[in-house]
């Protein structure tokens, strides 16, 4: 827990800039790291990379040191407490708020059929870890090739159901304004 809102917090001084500069001049447009405030983009990409790194970590120090495994989970749980904000952001500026709801139901139920199956199936734990590590470096390469051109703090937010996502989902009703409940 201690790491999810360490993660969390650290979130918040990735994004902001510091109001006022070492010697007390106004807006440095600087984090209180020195660098320009990242996009949830840049930090997305960094969880999924830092996360598979850590999962890779437990595969091959499983049964050598515990305390490897500690701070591999523990830098774990950080890149989960960073996920849930960036998330958010990002679920925010590309689904549209017309039809959020009926997407995600609709990401619910497969997400259910695959932890039950995984808890059925009852895989080793390195087993595990290995799919899991897979599929956050798949995750690294899709937001690599995703590219940031639509996550920029400048993007417009889709509206009603407009634009560009709308044609990415394909749905008619969408494209129409129609309430996606009705449309589908």
């Amino acid at each position: 827990m201690l790491g999810c809102m360490t993660g969390s917090c650290l979130f918040s001084l990735l994004t902001t800039s510091r109001s006022t500069g070492l010697d007390g001049t106004g807006n440095t447009g600087k984090t209180i790291f020195g660098f320009s405030p990242l996009n949830p983009y840049q930090i997305a990409f960094g969880i999924f990379g830092v996360s598979g790194v850590a999962h890779m970590l437990v595969i091959l120090a499983s049964g050598n040191g515990n305390f490897v495994l500690l701070m591999a989970f523990t830098i774990f749980e950080m890149c989960v407490g960073l996920y849930f904000p960036v998330i958010g952001i990002i679920k925010s500026k590309v689904v549209p708020e017309s039809c959020r709801s009926t997407l995600y139901n609709y990401f619910r139920i497969p997400l259910n059929v695959i932890v039950c199956g995984a808890l059925l199936i009852n895989l080793p734990v390195k087993v595990g870890f290995a799919l899991t590590t897979m599929m956050l470096f798949a995750n690294v390469y899709l937001l690599k090739e995703l590219g940031s051109e639509w996550l920029d703090e400048g993007a417009a937010k889709p509206s009603k159901g407009t634009g560009e996502m709308s044609s990415m989902i394909g749905s008619k009703a969408l494209d129409e304004g129609v309430p996606v409940e009705a449309g589908i």
